[in-house]
C-alpha cells in the first residue's frame, strides 16, 4: 500500500490518506496474530512482514511531510533521528547477517500504535505533535534493544521479543 499512500499524499488527498493508512496499519496489526493462530509462521513471511514495516517506517513521514509540511517542519529533527534510529537496527544486523532483522519486539509494536496514533491524531486534531515525545522515547528504546538483540544472537533469527528473550535463547542453547 505504500506506492498508493505516497500517490495519495502527493495529489493532496488527505481523507483517502487517512483511511488508506488505517488498512495498511490495520492489516499489519492483524497478520501476525492470524498467522499465530493458525501456526503458519515461516522465516519468509516475517522477513516479508519487516520489509513492509520498513516501507511503512519510510513512507509515513514523506506522506506527513507532504500532507502537513508545517508540523513536520517544527519536529524534523526528532522525527529525523527517529528515522535514522530505525536505520540503525537495520545497517546493524545488515552487517551481520547481510539481511534485516525481523524481531517483532515488543518495544517494536508498541512504537507502531504510539507513532500510527500520532500520525492519525494529526488528520483529526490540531497540534498533537506532543504526542510524537512518547512515541519517539519508546522508539529509541525499541531501536536500542533491538541492536542489542542482534549483538546478542549468535546466528540471524526472527520473533525475538526483546533482548532479555535473545539473551535467555543464547544462555538456553549453550
Amino acid at each position: 500500500m505504500t506506492p498508493v499512500l505516497l500517490a495519495l499524499a502527493w495529489s493532496q488527498r488527505r481523507d483517502a490518506y487517512f483511511w488508506t493508512l488505517i488498512v495498511a496499519l490495520g492489516t499489519d496489526a492483524i497478520d501476525g496474530p492470524i498467522v499465530r493462530r493458525y501456526a503458519q509462521p515461516t522465516a519468509a513471511g516475517a522477513r516479508l512482514d519487516s520489509r513492509a514495516d520498513l516501507a511503512i517506517i519510510l513512507t509515513v513521514p514523506i506522506g506527513v511531510w507532504l500532507l502537513f509540511p508545517d508540523a513536520l517542519r517544527r519536529h524534523q529533527v526528532l522525527v529525523g533521528a527517529v528515522i535514522g534510529a530505525h536505520l540503525l537496527t537495520y545497517a546493524a544486523a545488515l552487517l551481520k547477517w547481510r539481511r534485516i532483522p525481523s524481531y517483532h519486539t515488543w518495544g517494536t509494536k508498541i512504537t507502531a500504535v504510539l507513532l500510527g496514533s500520532t500520525v492519525l491524531l494529526l488528520f483529526r486534531l490540531d497540534r498533537i505533535e506532543w504526542l510524537l515525545y512518547p512515541a519517539a522515547v519508546v522508539a529509541f528504546l525499541s531501536c536500542i534493544d533491538e541492536v542489542l538483540i542482534t549483538l546478542t544472537l549468535p546466528r540471524w533469527e526472527s520473533d525475538v521479543a526483546s533482548c532479555w528473550h535473545a539473551r535467555r535463547r543464547v544462555v538456553s542453547s549453550r
